[in-house]
């Protein structure tokens, strides 16, 4: 007999099952990559869900065998919580990425309602075929042009986010070429086509359109949201890549190699603004800038200007300019030093800036003070940053005995463990952490750290005068941890603005932080043209098949309805959305702009 108390005689308890029956993973499943992160994409719903590493092998876990409860806790019972187990499989059984059948999924679509995606671009008139232009997301080279069949061009047209998946089945049995049996599976491979990583033209709600009429914010993310991310499918599953998804008529036109080169320089609040415009009372994004420095007191009497410039030297060339309109006096005795980061961005720069008075340097940002004489009396650095040097840091806690020999003798007469927090990281990220002592208390296990823009910050420091500003100009939040981004032809990293200000406080500057919008006077409420990069591409196609070459630039309202009245183009064409300025400007967000200007004098 156990000499243990009556109370803890008790058999241990069997684990609570987690689910009945088995589980298995759904087939139309993909994966994409962005840098650390995985997105799971359901192609047969449009669900994008993003997570790591550790949580896409949870899911890939149920695609060898179904598998039951005490299968996946002894898998991953050590690896996370029972909550967690829980939270997971809510998730992914009530997106359909692991089901109890096959038969589940199309179930479930029945009682979807399809919409049409947001940024899509669609020609579709009252009769005839309908045309579909997508940005093809593999190659990034090429726009794909789909046109509909007869019958699956009333299926499109017979979408407008009101109707279930079964009302369509009902209302296509009236439609000429629709079959007497099987309507029901050729509808839901039409409808799957669509919803496909590779076309992502539809997208299957829970509910209706009109729940979110006048409530855009409250649309679940996927339903607004593309995935362009690289497929990465067949590599975890260690498979040869399978074949793309097609619709018969399709064909795929690729972009010329210098229009995609000037997409990487032309997205540029001083490129779209480079002319006049009303969102800037009249003026050109130069020409206010000028008037700001004006009330700043930023250009002295022989001003010596040092642009950081990434960008076509638009901003150069209407700084110049509108000085020797403004000021000629000053314009007389100027000294511009323009500094490209690369010989392709120079180049540019040389059609823009031919026959301005100034002087023309390639070099690294970071090593700028060993190309170019100072002081200058002002530095600017316009949308320069965000291709800069960026590494990943990882925080690491620990305790005291972690870092010394303990005598098992001692262990009692020890005091409790005390945590201590460091950081391992790329390169020189943590040697730059400790260099300018920076506050990393409110930073996520792992983030990103802009030691390029750092790096500028010190060279602004070798080259401005003791009474000169600097002004910075660039995406991010004051607080948020550097995000990555897909650009033309590479990435670009948002700024955190509050570790730029504990940068410059350490080298000795005082510094004001500002949305862009309010320091040059936007007006935050005109409606612009917004869209996508990827819709950007397939309405320049759609125009260039007509004759017209579309330029980049910051386009209201009013300039996209003349453009079409111009070339008779009717409302047949969608999706064209249309938002307030401090949201989106074709395809920036505004209100992701900053301003922080870097200054020694005291205040006026």
């Amino acid at each position: 007999m156990s000499d243990l108390p009556p109370e803890d005689q008790s058999q241990p308890e069997e684990p609570k099952a987690l689910f009945e029956g088995t589980l298995q993973l759904s087939r139309h499943m993909d994966y994409f990559r962005n840098v650390d992160e995985f997105y799971a994409y359901h192609n047969l719903f449009g669900y994008v869900l993003r997570m790591s590493e550790d949580v896409l092998d949870f899911l890939e876990y149920f695609r060898e065998a179904p598998r039951d409860a005490f299968e996946l806790i002894q898998q991953f019972g050590a690896q996370f919580e029972d909550e967690q187990l829980d939270q997971f499989l809510s998730v992914f059984r009530s997106l359909a990425c692991l089901l109890q059948s096959e038969d589940e999924e199309s179930e479930r679509l029945l009682d979807m309602y399809p919409m049409h995606a947001r940024w899509i671009l669609a020609h579709q008139a009252e009769s005839g075929p309908v045309t579909l232009y997508t940005a093809d997301n593999e190659t990034r080279q090429h726009v794909r042009i789909s046109t509909l069949d007869d019958w699956d061009s009333a299926l499109w047209r017979a979408i407008d986010g009101e109707r279930s998946v079964k009302e369509l089945i009902e209302l296509m049995r009236d439609i000429p070429g629709s079959p007497m049996q099987g309507l029901q599976e050729r509808v839901l491979a039409s409808l799957a086509l669509l919803t496909h990583s590779d076309m992502q033209v539809l997208k299957m709600s829970a509910e209706k359109a009109s729940r979110y009429q006048g409530r855009r914010h409250a649309m679940p993310p996927y339903l607004v949201s593309t995935m362009f991310y690289d497929r990465v499918t067949h590599i975890l599953r260690s498979e040869t890549p399978g074949p793309r998804v097609h619709i018969r008529g399709q064909r795929s036109e690729p972009i010329d190699p210098a229009i995609l080169e000037a997409d990487r320089l032309e997205n540029r609040l001083s490129y779209l603004f480079r002319e006049p415009h009303p969102a800037l009372g009249g003026q050109s994004y130069g020409a206010r800038v000028l008037d700001k420095l004006d009330e700043l007191g930023a250009i002295s009497s022989a001003p010596r200007i040092l642009d950081l410039s990434a960008d076509t030297g638009h901003l150069a060339r209407t700084l110049i300019e509108q000085l020797a309109v403004k000021h000629p006096e000053q314009h007389a005795k100027l000294h511009y030093v323009l500094v490209a980061p690369d010989e392709s961005i120079a180049q540019r720069q040389r059609e823009t800036i031919e026959g301005l008075p100034l002087e023309h340097v390639v070099c690294d940002f970071g090593k700028v003070s060993e190309h170019v004489e100072g002081p200058f009396d002002l530095i600017l650095c316009n949308e320069a940053l965000g291709s800069l040097e960026t590494l990943s840091v990882r925080r690491v806690t620990r305790t005291v005995e972690d870092e010394q020999d303990v005598d098992d003798d001692d262990v009692e007469e020890q005091s409790p463990s005390k945590a201590k927090e460091t950081f391992i990281g790329e390169g020189s990220s943590v040697a730059a952490i400790f260099k300018y002592g920076l506050s990393l208390d409110d930073s996520p296990d792992d983030f990103l750290l802009t030691v390029g823009a750092f790096e500028v910050l010190s060279q602004i420091k070798k080259l401005l005068s003791g009474q000169g500003q600097a002004l910075l100009i660039e995406f991010g939040e004051l607080y948020r941890y550097p995000q990555r981004t897909n650009e033309e032809g590479g990435f670009a990293f948002s700024q955190h603005f509050g570790l730029l200000q504990q940068v410059a406080k350490r080298l000795g500057f005082q510094t004001q932080f500002a949305y862009l919008m309010d320091e040059l006077d936007f007006d935050r409420n005109l409606p612009m043209f917004a869209t996508t990069r990827s819709q950007f591409k397939a309405l320049r196609q759609f125009f260039r098949e007509r004759g017209v070459e579309l330029e980049r630039r910051a386009y209201t309202r009013e300039d996209i309805e003349a453009l079409l009245g111009e070339h008779g183009i009717g409302p047949e064409l969608i999706e064209l959305s249309f938002e307030k300025l401090e949201d989106r400007v074709l395809g920036l967000v505004m209100h992701a702009f900053k301003w922080l200007r870097l200054y020694r004098s005291v205040e006026l």
